[in-house]
């Protein structure tokens, strides 16, 4: 393998997996040179004694400067004094999903004509597997290593713990991705994630087996301290730009869940009650300022509270316009209380200030939304952007009007990429007087004579834009179609 050509060794090591790469190593002086940057290009770690460690033993290695993307993971454990070691038992569960366990049984799960629901027997018969095989005595050693753990992230402290990641992420020269990140439903298992998997194997559960939960959390516990691990990659990421001779962060994501503004989550940790941090949150939005892509997803962000949501949502506009750098930006915002409706025309959504005026980004070439906003917004902002602006995707959003959205976007923006999925008509989920219709819900990229026609308008392919319809319209048409053959 030592006669092979430099060129095929790469390919060999761009299809190993973490493991094989780590073997790959051991080979030769050759191999090991050779996979050595990509073992440690990624570093993985979560709101836990062991993952500060581990980046401070390698922060001061020579291997530091081979990272170059940062995760860090913001789910945060239940709280012991409500979540029992019965509920705990209850969570562990180490079958196969069940759309695997069907596949491998050779068994055919068929779906109602909604498609919503799997056979029942089958379905059955999965819940008589057993949830795992582990004894009486290993069950607890996990109940309480999972003690320990929740412990840890209680514990942890900005004047203290996030400080000492701060100087230590600040010594990757190389780094220039990061993200924060939580479970949330239908983005896949968390068991095979770095650091959950590992964690899994000693708590036997993992982030899977409770974020559907929202009651084993007092006070906002999960909120506050999910939002506080997400602040506390911002921060390092701002006190990081403060240096010379590393490299700026230009690739930043953060899909978190939090109670609170960025400027109230700070001071929670420490022992104080301060909402006035001016400097730390200077801080934050100096790591902005050097973003040429970033996807910001807040959800389900102060559910009880108006005034939380009125302030986050400045605390958003305020990050967004520091970022004015930015070529690609992901924007998703949504939350279950009426601060983040527009339930009547004559009010606005929350992030309403993020659409007037002239945005600051003047190189920005692909944006996606997903935030409920009115096309009275949008279609100025996107005018306001339509120089540079060639690719644009909107999901999951009211915005009014998708007749009249759908119909202007081609005679302000010259596009090379659309695409839309679930964009609703009327003002909110909550609103009671307007009835709620959608366009694409199956997206616009399906392969049927409707979506390829508005497509096709929609990048200027075509002149002639199809008759609009909304989904239930064309259902209904289908129906009576069928009915008559």
């Amino acid at each position: 393998m030592d006669a092979l050509p430099a060129e095929l060794v790469d390919l060999i090591l761009d299809h190993g997996d973490h493991s094989s790469l780590k073997c790959l190593r051991g080979v030769s002086k050759r191999y090991h040179d050779a996979a050595t940057s990509r073992v440690f290009e990624h570093f993985y770690m979560a709101l836990f004694d062991d993952s500060l460690e581990k980046l401070c033993h390698l922060s001061k290695s020579p291997l530091a400067k081979h990272i170059t993307r940062f995760t860090f993971y913001c789910d945060i454990l239940p709280d012991q004094e409500i979540w029992h070691r019965r509920d705990w038992e209850q969570r562990i569960d180490y079958r196969p999903s069940f759309r695997v366990w069907a596949k491998e049984g050779d068994v055919n799960p068929r779906v109602n004509p909604e498609g919503r629901q799997y056979d029942g027997r089958s379905f059955k018969d999965y819940e008589q597997i057993p949830r795992h095989s582990f004894t009486e005595q290993q069950l607890d050693r996990g109940w309480d290593e999972f003690i320990r753990l929740g412990r840890q992230q209680r514990e942890w402290r900005e004047d203290v713990h996030s400080l000492v990641f701060k100087e230590h992420f600040a010594m990757l020269p190389n780094l220039v991705e990061c993200t924060a990140v939580t479970a949330t439903p239908f983005k896949g298992t968390t068991s095979k994630w770095p650091v959950w998997e590992r964690l899994r194997s000693r708590m036997l559960v993992s982030p899977d087996d409770w974020m559907y939960k929202t009651t084993h959390w007092k006070d906002g516990h999960r909120g506050t301290m999910a939002g506080q691990a997400a602040l506390c990659l911002l921060e390092a990421v701002g006190f990081r730009a403060c240096f010379a001779g590393t490299k700026h962060i230009d690739k930043l994501t953060v899909h978190a869940s939090q109670s609170g503004p960025w400027r109230r989550l700070m001071g929670r940790t420490t022992g104080t009650q301060t909402i006035d941090h001016n400097t730390r949150y200077q801080t934050v939005l100096e790591g902005f300022r050097h973003l040429t892509e970033l996807d910001l997803r807040i959800s389900h962000a102060a559910q009880n509270s108006q005034d939380n949501g009125e302030a986050i949502g400045i605390d958003i506009v305020e990050l967004l316009h520091s970022a004015t750098q930015l070529q690609r930006l992901s924007l998703a915002y949504s939350d279950v209380g009426p601060a983040f409706a527009f339930t009547t025309l004559s009010s606005e959504p929350t992030l309403a200030p993020l659409f007037k005026g002239k945005p600051p980004w003047t190189q920005l070439e692909h944006l996606a939304l997903s935030l409920d906003t009115p096309h009275s917004l949008l279609l100025p902002f996107f005018r306001s952007l339509s120089t540079t602006l060639v690719s644009l995707e909107l999901r999951d959003m009211f915005v009014e009007d998708p007749d009249e959205l759908i119909n202007q976007i081609p005679r302000i923006l010259k596009l090379r990429h659309i695409y839309i999925e679930c964009v609703w008509r009327g003002f909110s989920l909550r609103s009671a007087t307007e009835e709620i219709r959608c366009v694409f819900q199956q997206g616009s990229d399906v392969d049927e004579p409707y979506e390829c026609a508005v497509k096709a308008y929609m990048l200027r392919e075509t002149t002639e834009c199809p008759d609009f319809m909304y989904d239930d319209e064309r259902d209904t048409e289908q129906r009576e179609f069928d009915d008559r053959e």
